[in-house]
C-alpha cells in the first residue's frame, strides 16, 4: 500500500469510526482525529466521556480505526466527482487504543483539531478564539485518546472508464457486470 496516499486520505478526514475490543466486548464511536507522526506512526483525538464503554477504559485494547470516501455506492457518475483525486475508497487501520486522562492533553487536542480540520471552512473558527471557560467546559466532558497505528489496510474506489488510471484501480463500466443482480434497470 502507498502510504503516501493513505497519509493524505486519512488527514483529510475530520472523523472515523473507532471499533476497541473490550472486556466488556465491542465498544464504537465516531471520533475525531488527527494523523500524528514523530518517530511512531498514530491517530491523536478523544470521544465523550459519556460514550457507552470507553469511560471506564483503562490500559491498551485492540482497535480498529475505519475512514471512508463520500458515499457513493451504486452512483458511478458520483464516484468521478467525490473525491476524485484519492485511489482509496476505504482505509482501515488497526492498532491499539489507550484513553489519555489528562487535562492538557485534552486542551491541546481540541485546538489542533479545530486548526487542522475547521480552518479552510467559508465560515472558519479555531480553538484559540474560543472562550478558555467554553474550552475547560469541553475538556472536561472528554477523554483523550492515542491510536498506535500497527497495520495498515486499504480498499480501492473503481475508477470511471477513461480517467488513465493505471495504479491498480479497477476501471469498471457499470454496463458490463455479470452478475444477474448487479445488471443496469433497462
Amino acid at each position: 500500500v502507498p502510504f503516501d496516499d493513505v497519509r493524505t486520505f486519512v488527514a483529510a478526514r475530520a472523523l472515523c469510526t473507532l471499533v476497541a475490543v473490550t472486556p466488556g466486548g465491542l465498544v464504537n464511536a465516531h471520533v475525531p482525529v488527527l494523523l500524528a507522526e514523530d518517530g511512531s506512526l498514530r491517530l491523536e483525538g478523544h470521544v465523550a466521556k459519556s460514550t457507552i464503554g470507553f469511560e471506564g477504559l483503562d490500559g491498551e485494547v485492540s482497535a480498529i480505526a475505519m475512514f471512508q470516501k463520500e458515499q457513493d455506492y451504486g452512483l458511478p457518475e458520483a464516484a468521478r466527482i467525490a473525491d476524485a483525486a484519492s485511489p482509496w475508497g476505504a482505509v482501515h487501520l488497526h492498532g491499539r487504543l489507550a484513553m489519555v486522562r489528562d487535562h492538557g492533553f485534552q486542551m491541546a487536542n481540541i485546538e489542533r483539531l479545530g486548526d487542522h480540520h475547521l480552518a479552510a471552512r467559508i465560515h472558519p473558527w479555531n480553538a484559540p478564539d474560543l472562550p478558555r471557560a467554553f474550552k475547560e467546559v469541553l475538556a472536561d466532558k472528554i477523554v483523550g485518546l492515542v491510536f498506535q497505528i500497527d497495520r495498515v489496510q486499504a480498499s480501492h474506489a473503481y475508477a470511471p472508464r477513461g480517467t488513465g488510471r493505471t495504479d491498480g484501480i479497477v476501471d469498471i463500466d457499470p454496463r458490463e457486470f455479470t452478475s444477474p443482480n448487479c445488471r443496469p434497470r433497462t
